[in-house]
């Protein structure tokens, strides 16, 4: 029997008080399951929320890269992103932070990896 999911992948689907995110897709999917972690973010790369303005995609599929270095990237990319930016750091839990055992703000490559 297959597996189905009730993932609002869909650009079309929006909530009533803002537009859907990439970020919510990332958020979505870090429940699923995956062979490999970077799969959680090459997998929804095809979305439409996955594209700068001007069509470039957040991140291109490179199985050679580290997983954090593909966190990073991907990171770096969507706080350049007019729409993802205000979203992608309220989407981190407060308890990133406090596991670097600092209390120092969070790396990017650290918020991603907590999103998935």
């Amino acid at each position: 029997m297959p597996e189905t999911t009730s993932l609002p992948l869909r650009a079309e689907v929006e909530c009533k008080s803002r537009r859907q995110v990439f970020v919510d897709i990332l958020l979505a999917a870090s429940g699923m399951l995956a062979t490999d972690k970077r799969d959680h973010v090459f997998a929804f790369l095809s979305s439409s929320l996955a594209q700068h303005p001007d069509g470039k995609p957040f991140a291109e599929p490179d199985y050679t890269k580290d997983l954090r270095d593909i966190y990073f990237e991907t990171a770096s990319s969507i706080l350049r992103h007019p729409r993802e930016a205000p979203y992608f750091l309220s989407r981190v839990k407060a308890s990133v932070a406090r596991e670097s055992g600092r209390h120092k703000a969070p790396t990017v490559a650290t918020v991603v990896g907590r999103i998935h």
